[in-house]
């Protein structure tokens, strides 16, 4: 199977259910899907793109993890909740829209995502969670949004690349200024 459409009825997809197909090359998951499940897409090393629905609200844990052909990640503003490890090791993943509806990127989201050059969060980020971009080392750029009130350890943990930091008026703009410090050195 090279090709994957999910339906306008389906409304639940079961965890793992794409788990190692590595000859799915395509997937497209239409509006009325309301989550991608855990383990969805876990080790389709031949993934490249992926088209996500208006309705969907979560991305589950390890969703995309080891999609090493992935090169493209646009969540739309339905999306609340990207968990812990959902695109780790997407070592092919270049281009990362996270939707204004986006609040909570959890631990290590992007982890070794190593080609990451372009990323957009969302308005509406607070949380960003340890090791979330770990590793990102071509990413060069990041705008952390005003709603943030929290970034977890080694968030941009060896982003050896990042020479642009814009900064919202936030509280904690002392403590992300010491862990980008401590990222790029």
């Amino acid at each position: 199977m090279t090709d994957a459409v999910i339906g306008i009825s389906v409304a639940s997809i079961g965890n793992g259910i794409f788990t190692g197909c590595t000859s799915l090359t395509n997937a497209v998951i239409r509006d009325g899907a309301t989550s991608i499940g855990t383990n969805m897409f876990y080790g389709c090393s031949a993934l490249k793109t992926v088209t996500i629905g208006s309705t969907v609200t979560n991305v589950g844990a390890n969703a995309f993890q080891n999609c090493s052909s992935l090169t493209t990640l646009a969540l739309p503003g339905s999306v609340t909740t990207l968990e812990k490890s959902a695109c780790n090791y997407c070592v092919s993943l270049t281009d990362v829209t996270i939707g204004n509806g986006v609040t909570s990127i959890g631990d290590s989201a992007f982890y070794y995502c190593s080609s990451l050059t372009n990323l957009i969060l969302g308005s509406r980020v607070r949380s960003i969670g340890p090791n979330a971009f770990y590793g990102c080392s071509r990413l060069t750029s990041v705008t952390i949004p005003e709603s943030i009130v929290s970034i977890g350890s080694r968030a941009f943990y060896y982003c050896r690349s990042l020479t642009n930091l814009s900064l919202g008026d936030s509280s904690i703009e002392i403590l992300v200024i010491v862990l980008f410090m401590t990222a790029i050195v």
